[in-house]
């Protein structure tokens, strides 16, 4: 379905725009384990396979459980893909897209956050190995 309406298709962009800049966080976070130990990749596999379930690129959430969507709505994920993907399609009312912009807002917030305390604490404890 081709999306018409203009303010739903500017609505998507910052939706989509959003899950960006969370999943940038969400993944930078992640990568700051280096800081602690040598390997990231295993724990960065693992995350991102439970997070590509989340996000709704492999089905859509809608078909999961009501304890499980409501769960699936709380975590970050679901603003990566889902539910800028349910703004473009037009399938939220005008209340689900202001909640989903207040939720994730307060996620990108809240990571932007963590990733600086993070930062700071992991330039504490850094130390290089090598000549």
């Amino acid at each position: 379905m081709i999306q018409t309406n203009i303010v739903m298709i500017l609505l998507a962009f910052a939706a989509l725009i959003m899950g960006m800049i969370l999943f940038f966080y969400f993944s930078l976070l992640l990568s700051y384990m280096g800081f602690w130990t040598p390997d990231v990749w295993a724990p960065r596999f693992l995350s991102f396979v439970f997070a590509e379930f989340f996000t709704g690129a492999l089905f859509p959430l809608d078909i999961l459980s009501a304890p499980l969507y409501f769960v699936s709505q709380s975590l970050p994920f679901f603003y990566f893909i889902y539910f800028p993907l349910k703004v473009y399609l037009g399938q939220l009312s005008s209340l689900a897209i202001i909640q989903g912009f207040f939720v994730g807002l307060l996620w990108t917030v809240g990571l932007w956050g963590f990733a600086r305390i993070v930062w700071t604490q992991g330039l504490r404890a850094y130390t290089a190995e090598g000549k």
